[in-house]
């Protein structure tokens, strides 16, 4: 009966959670992780820190590859402004280093992780 119980308010406070991350003040909220410590590409490109691969850019941020697709898409201005193509998208590393170190990262994470997860489950 316990662990049920135990299980029951685990779940209460998940669903809670995932309420507030929802409806959040998204906009400021995002826009405070995602724009970059830089004020421009140039200044990531003239470090020559390197570049990582839209592809593999998910793995660098600790985010699945669906979850970090809904990000991109969501805040596709800040992405389209810093990528660069080269018969693929590209991200400076430092930019994606930058983000993953900001206050609040893993709680943007959580929310696209759960919009993915609610994706997919709705698509099965």
């Amino acid at each position: 009966v316990a662990g049920s119980r135990l299980s029951e308010l685990f779940a209460l406070l998940k669903s809670r959670i995932q309420t507030q991350l929802l409806q959040a003040e998204p906009e400021q909220f995002e826009r405070a992780i995602l724009t970059p410590l830089r004020y421009a590409k140039k200044e990531y490109e003239t470090l020559n820190d390197g570049w990582t691969s839209m592809d593999e850019a998910p793995y660098i941020l600790g985010i699945s590859k669906k979850a970090f697709d809904l990000l991109v898409a969501k805040n596709s201005d800040l992405f389209r402004r810093m990528a660069t193509y080269n018969q693929k998208w590209y991200l400076p590393r430092l930019y994606l280093e930058e983000m993953s170190e900001k206050k609040r990262f893993d709680l943007m994470i959580a929310k696209y992780e759960l919009l993915a997860k609610d994706a997919h489950a709705r698509l099965a």
